[in-house]
């Protein structure tokens, strides 16, 4: 026995076996494309069956029309579906809240079934969904996937699912606070008070002082020395140029109380437009001048209008200060018109004979200094 396809409208689509009789396409078949003459799956052919006798010398044919009827059998959907971030990039590993995430089909979605219609959804960890479209912007910590849902074209449902992406709450950014380094001359240079007046020029100090903030935002240095026994902002000085100045105009007294010894202790600050502050001290040595002895008064006590009786004690009345000491130590000399040697070198003095008589008082501070 053996068989072939003789006719029928769509026989150059098949083959068979002849031996068998197994009809197989001749190409792949496809049931949303139809090749058939009338384009309905439905394919028609013509199929004669042959037998021959054992000796060879008779045969019988039967033909037999056959419809073979092609059904659909649901194609898969194929495609791969990834998260980006706001600059296109897949996301590996995480984001921070209010990043806008994008959907990107790095293999296009495809059916061959053809695709009626395509959404795109998003869900949270727990498959909640929690946005539509293919851009959402989480506001929340949590972890999140972009869903594709497919409808091929015989309304069969698919989802392609992206990876899962990690979205955490940002970090507060730490505001580093600024550095400040005070750094003294190996030979410390000494400044000298001013007396009867004011600094003339700038005076560097040969103290350098560096300050740097990591964030570019270091504010004004803050100057500051004890006054009073509170830090209280200190206007004689000025950092110029990473070096440590006194102002020109500004007085420098080594005896003020706020400068034992000598030495100004400044309180420098370093501060960042967060307000976050360092601060370090240095201090400046002052050399002792004399100071000028200050005479408020001088006057004789005894004297009615400038004169006065032989006989009456005058004494001498002294009121001086003098800033380089406490209290001022006096010398007394009277003398007169007609004897030209001191009378006496005491503060009281008794004239004992009519006539002219002048009273000189020096004023000595403990540096043994007079005026």
């Amino acid at each position: 026995m053996s068989y072939a396809i003789t006719g029928g409208a769509d026989r150059d689509k098949f083959k068979i076996d002849t031996r068998t009789g197994v009809v197989t396409f001749t190409s792949k078949s496809d049931h949303d494309r139809p090749r058939d003459a009338d384009r309905n799956n439905t394919y028609d052919i013509e199929v004669t069956a042959t037998a021959t006798s054992d000796d060879g010398e008779h045969t019988r044919t039967a033909t037999q029309d056959v419809a073979i009827r092609l059904i659909n059998v649901n194609e898969a959907t194929t495609g791969i579906l990834k998260v980006t971030d706001e600059a296109d990039r897949i996301v590996f590993d995480m984001v921070v809240t209010n990043t806008t995430l994008h959907t990107r089909e790095v293999i296009p979605i495809a059916d061959e079934d053809g695709i009626w219609r395509k959404t795109f959804i998003w869900r949270d960890g727990a498959g909640n969904k929690v946005g539509e479209g293919s851009s959402f912007t989480p506001t929340s910590a949590g972890t999140y996937r972009a869903i594709a849902i497919v409808i091929d074209s015989d309304y069969n449902r698919k989802e392609i699912i992206s990876q899962t992406v990690e979205v955490t709450a940002p970090v507060p950014a730490v505001n580093i606070a600024p550095t400040l380094t005070i750094t003294r001359p190996e030979q410390p240079v000494v400044i000298t008070e001013t007396t009867g007046g004011a600094v003339t020029g700038r005076i560097d100090t040969g103290i350098a002082v560096a300050a740097h903030d990591p964030e570019g935002d270091l504010q004004s240095l803050i100057i500051r020395s004890q006054q009073g026994g509170n830090w209280q902002i200190d206007d004689r000085f000025e950092v110029r140029n990473g070096k440590l100045f006194v102002k020109a105009g500004k007085t420098l007294d080594y005896e003020s109380l706020d400068n034992p010894n000598g030495e100004i202790t400044l309180r420098i600050t370093a501060t960042d437009a967060a307000g976050n502050n360092v601060h370090r001290t240095t201090t400046v040595r002052l050399t002792n001048e004399n100071d000028p002895t200050i005479v408020n008064s001088l006057s004789i006590d005894g004297l009615v209008n400038g004169s006065v009786m032989a006989g009456t004690a005058l004494t001498a009345l002294v009121d001086a200060t003098d800033p380089d000491v406490a209290s001022l130590e006096y010398a007394y000399v009277w003398t007169s018109d007609f004897d030209k040697e001191p009378l006496s070198s005491s503060q009281s003095f008794t004239p004992t004979q009519p006539g002219t008589y002048r009273l000189a008082v020096m004023a000595i501070d403990r540096t043994f200094n007079s005026f």
